[in-house]
């Protein structure tokens, strides 16, 4: 089963996503599922696990098991990278073996001080808080994910709110909407409550709104 994205691409709803899969399993989880019908996986840089993944895809295609056309692979753009996307975007694709992807999203709408391209760590300061990177705005991120799709790399751009503050919801995000050149595909987590679910379905402003269920948890 899939819906039709804002921008006429198809998305499968139902997924596999890799997050905490033990490197030494993820073949055989993803052979696997393949198999049995799941043709969305859902990956991401700060799940450290890509390259096993895309040795995965690689193997499933070289089989004959699937045609790239039919999967739908998602990764997402880690808070350390907000202002190198496109080399964050060409080190994924390098990673999972494949020419463009087709959901890219931002993990969190808020930028950290960079650590290198390739790497998910985060950078803490003489107290052990978080560096954020109040040089590069949520627009900055926001337009070089545009030329993503411009260039080909990418077919959709979205925003993963999870665990997001009020302050986003509130202030970064209605002011940032209004600046889209580009449909926006939104996946907020289950742990969202109902205040911030209504909210953000009123930003949407026509862009697409998911809420992320997970079924069940490797851990």
């Amino acid at each position: 089963m899939a819906i039709t994205l804002n921008n006429g691409f198809k998305m499968p709803i139902i997924g596999l996503g890799v997050w905490r899969m033990d490197e030494s399993n993820i073949r055989d989880l993803i052979i696997n599922a393949i198999k049995i019908g799941y043709r969305h996986i859902d990956c991401a840089a700060d799940y450290r696990n890509e390259a096993e993944v895309g040795e995965a895809l690689a193997e499933a295609f070289s089989t004959g098991l699937v045609k790239r056309e039919d999967l739908f692979i998602t990764t997402k753009l880690w808070n350390s990278d907000h202002g190198h996307v496109l080399e964050a975007c060409k080190d994924s694709l390098k990673k999972l073996q494949l020419d463009y992807l087709d959901l890219y999203l931002v993990h969190f709408p808020v930028a950290t001080k960079h650590t290198g391209v390739g790497t998910t760590d985060s950078a803490l300061d003489a107290d052990g808080v978080l560096e954020i990177d109040t040089t590069i705005s949520l627009e900055t991120t926001w337009h070089a994910m545009e030329d993503l799709v411009s260039m080909g790399l990418v077919r959709s751009i979205g925003i993963r709110l999870n665990f997001v503050c009020v302050h986003c919801l509130v202030y970064i995000i209605p002011a940032f909407l209004f600046k889209l050149s580009f449909p926006l595909a939104v996946i907020v987590e289950k742990t969202l409550d109902q205040w911030q679910v209504d909210t953000s379905l009123k930003l949407m402003r026509g862009s697409q709104f998911f809420c992320l269920v997970e079924f069940n948890s490797g851990s």
